[in-house]
């Protein structure tokens, strides 16, 4: 890995997602600490953001923290998976109603873009990858929120998987 200016920290924001879509989240995290925030433009910057607010709400660490990281995040670039996760974390801080909004909006895009961000480097979100994390996320809000029929629904999305990831594993715990 060389030190040219986004290079590394691509590198090291791409083997923290791997982790973050293993289930592994403190290692993610670990990578993630490795990271010089000068060093990254804005948009290897946002999915640094999310990945590492993401990391911090799946370990039920600092969510006020999450919050803010997911903000940053989204104010740099605004990927539609990031306003998942800003719903998931504003739910778990008790604020339904802002929660609901950011759901509501994610829902009606009618067009989820995947990104490729392309600047010094290449980074690559993986469609199939990013559908059954989001239909988790999704199953987890509604589950939150009290709503079974629409928690199963999204939870057996995530489950319908050739193979074995944490969050098509942790879906079909839940769908039962």
């Amino acid at each position: 890995i060389n030190g040219k200016m986004g290079y590394r920290e691509q590198y090291l924001v791409g083997i923290a997602n791997c982790y973050n879509r293993m289930g592994n989240f403190q290692e993610s995290l670990n990578y993630l600490e490795k990271i010089e925030e000068n060093k990254m433009d804005n948009k290897i910057k946002a999915g640094y953001y999310t990945s590492y607010s993401s990391n911090l709400y799946f370990l039920n660490k600092s969510l006020n923290k999450a919050e803010e990281l997911i903000n940053k995040s989204r104010k740099l670039l605004d990927m539609p998976e990031s306003m998942l996760l800003q719903g998931l974390i504003t739910i778990e801080l008790n604020k339904k109603d802002e929660a609901s909004q950011l759901i509501e909006q994610y829902l009606k895009k009618e067009t989820r873009k995947k990104y490729m961000f392309e600047i010094y480097t290449v980074m690559y979100i993986d469609e199939y990858t990013s559908e059954i994390c989001e239909n988790f996320m999704l199953g987890l809000y509604y589950k939150k929120i009290g709503e079974g029929v629409n928690a199963k629904k999204y939870f057996s999305k995530s489950a319908k998987c050739n193979y074995k990831n944490y969050f098509s594993d942790i879906s079909k715990e839940l769908y039962k």
